[in-house]
């Protein structure tokens, strides 16, 4: 085997290794605890890990390997990084749902967790900076989610929010 095909071979490996362990572990671990090891840790880590195989093989004489580990010293931490990134973005999509409007001299925010079935709604004032919070439960139904609080209910549908003050708003 060519060095070439030594490193995609490894590269490949560590990208299934490293979207499996990072969307499936590391991020709901992230979410639920803050307090978990930094991406920053993670790709230091890496480059540990990687740096001692180099040396176990640079040392016995191994020169299958060697030189692949040598570059993936270098490849390792970047693919984990664009893995950390898109697993982001794919976690936060499936879990969680945002996005804000103005009306009558107010901005809305609304912030929906679909992993804890709750929302929370801020009204904030612009020109006095109050603010006002609604918080309820959610249903889940299809592609809609129903915001139910003491005293309201809201529903999502297609970006736009439809009930509050008896109207519908695009959420940006």
């Amino acid at each position: 085997m060519k060095t070439i095909e030594k490193i995609l071979l490894i590269v490949i490996l560590e990208i299934i290794i490293f979207w499996i362990l990072v969307r499936y572990y590391y991020l709901p671990k992230l979410y639920s605890n803050p307090d978990v090891i930094t991406a920053q840790n993670l790709i230091i880590i890496t480059v540990i890990i990687n740096v001692i195989i180099f040396g176990i093989l640079y040392f016995t004489k191994k020169t299958k390997f060697k030189n692949a580990f040598l570059a993936n010293i270098i490849l390792a931490p970047i693919i984990l990084l664009l893995v950390l990134s898109k697993a982001h973005k794919t976690f936060r999509q499936e879990n969680f749902s945002s996005g804000s409007f103005q009306y009558k001299g107010s901005k809305f925010s609304v912030f929906v967790d679909k992993k804890k079935n709750n929302f929370t709604i801020f009204k904030t004032d612009i020109n006095t900076n109050e603010t006002n919070i609604i918080a309820g439960d959610i249903e889940l139904q299809n592609d809609k989610i129903l915001l139910k609080s003491r005293n309201e209910e809201y529903l999502i549908e297609n970006d736009t929010i439809k009930g509050i003050e008896g109207k519908n708003f695009k959420l940006k």
